[in-house]
């Protein structure tokens, strides 16, 4: 006897599966092109602002 699970019922749609792994897909595109291209160092710029700390 087969679970459900192994028959595929109540998994996702396979076009909603699609969409999702090419969401996933683009979206690590997308970082590697920012990184390769040097846009990171920009971000880093933003975050390395002065940070001041003082004890309360």
């Amino acid at each position: 006897m087969t679970s459900i699970a192994a028959k595929g019922v109540g998994g996702p749609p396979p076009r909603r599966r699609f969409a999702g792994l090419a969401g996933v897909v683009l979206f690590h595109a997308a970082l590697i092109y920012a990184l390769v291209t040097g846009l990171a160092q920009g971000v880093v710029k933003v975050i390395q602002q002065k940070v001041e700390v003082s004890v309360i």
